[in-house]
């Protein structure tokens, strides 16, 4: 019988924020992230209606905060009553 193989140690690999979001956008050369702009995202957001909003404010800590905001919450409520 032959001698057991050793276990290998694994490697513990930090990656930072960004760099995984460059990762993911494929080096982040011209692209473009909604995150970046959260004006934008508001812009958005404002133009769903209740279930997808509440979905949306789901995504992550930023689309929650946006999501929180009186403007996109007044484009939501005016949209209803004008029905």
């Amino acid at each position: 019988m032959g001698a057991r193989p050793v276990p290998r140690r694994e490697e513990v690999v930090v990656v930072t924020e960004l760099e995984l979001r460059m990762q993911l956008l494929g080096g982040g050369g011209n692209c473009y992230n909604i995150n970046d702009n959260a004006d934008l995202l508001a812009e958005i957001l404002a133009r769903l209606d209740g279930r997808s909003l509440a979905a949306a404010a789901c995504v992550c800590r930023l689309w929650a905060a946006v999501a929180r905001r009186d403007a996109v919450w007044e484009a939501l409520c005016l949209r209803h009553h004008e029905q």
